[in-house]
């Protein structure tokens, strides 16, 4: 039986379809998480909910459109592998630069001074940088498993509903597990790296099966590179987490350097302990 499945992920049905699963998978997983991350930014509210998911699906909607004006017309393992490198790392990318984000998410919030439509731009721009990027290559690398999965007209309702399928089933399997199981018990931060591991590891083993592309090969090397040294970052402390901002009370202004550290400084140490638990921190 092991033997079967081995062979069976081989083929470019297996791994296709197990790329798919793994893909939606991991999105889903990553919008419980941004959604937790965001809304100490932006507030508990359904503008949060609803910014996250709107970033979420026009990222998808735009990375789709991309493919279908540049992608190319016969992808190969190596292009595809190229795609889970670049959405891992730019899914940490917001990771690695941790509490900035939430310094810019505070000064940005101003525009609300000014009106109630300024301040919703700015939770977008906020929800963008963490959603979009990693949305769009999303997107772009969904049409990429059909044409994988396909063989020009021939079976295109039986390729497409395999894939849609395995898609489908990973985005379930990754809400429900992430949502309720893993979110709480390894942290929104943990969870974070995780996925972004997970992507790592696919883009490897798919590397790997189209290694005779030495181009693409040796891109999606450099990109896992850069991906291993995001994990190595800090990531968001309590100055993102607990100060208030998406409330409008986070106290983070500061005119110098030193004051800023002070500010920082005092929140982290306001925090003596850090749980995670279903539906918030």
């Amino acid at each position: 039986a092991t033997g079967s499945l081995v062979g069976w992920l081989r083929s470019t049905t297996g791994w296709v379809l197990a790329a798919a699963f793994t893909t939606g998978f991991v999105f889903l997983i990553a919008e419980l998480v941004w959604y937790r991350l965001a809304a100490p930014l932006l507030g508990g509210s359904t503008y949060t909910f609803g910014l996250v998911l709107a970033g979420a699906l026009l990222g998808v909607g735009i990375g789709g459109l991309l493919y279908a004006l540049i992608g190319p017309k016969t992808p190969t393992p190596s292009s595809f592998a190229v795609t889970c490198a670049l959405e891992a790392l730019v899914l940490l990318l917001p990771y690695a630069a941790g509490d900035e984000i939430a310094h810019f998410a505070f000064h940005i919030a101003n525009w609300g001074r000014v009106s109630f439509p300024l301040l919703v731009v700015s939770w977008t721009v906020v929800t963008a940088i963490l959603v979009f990027p990693a949305a769009a290559v999303a997107g772009y690398q969904f049409p990429m498993l059909l044409s994988l999965k396909g063989k020009a007209a021939q079976e295109v309702g039986k390729d497409s509903g395999e894939v849609y399928a395995a898609n489908t089933l990973g985005s379930i399997a990754g809400s429900l597990s992430g949502g309720f199981v893993l979110l709480p018990t390894m942290t929104a931060l943990g969870l974070w790296r995780a996925f972004a591991v997970i992507l790592m590891i696919l883009a490897v083993v798919v590397a790997v099966i189209g290694r005779k592309d030495r181009e693409r090969f040796v891109i999606s090397g450099v990109l896992v590179a850069g991906t291993c040294a995001c994990l190595f970052a800090t990531g968001p402390t309590a100055v993102w987490r607990h100060s208030a901002i998406g409330a409008g009370r986070g106290q983070l202004a500061a005119d110098t350097w030193n004051e800023r550290k002070y500010v920082e400084n005092e929140l982290k140490r306001a925090v003596s302990a850090e749980y995670e638990g279903r539906e918030s921190s």
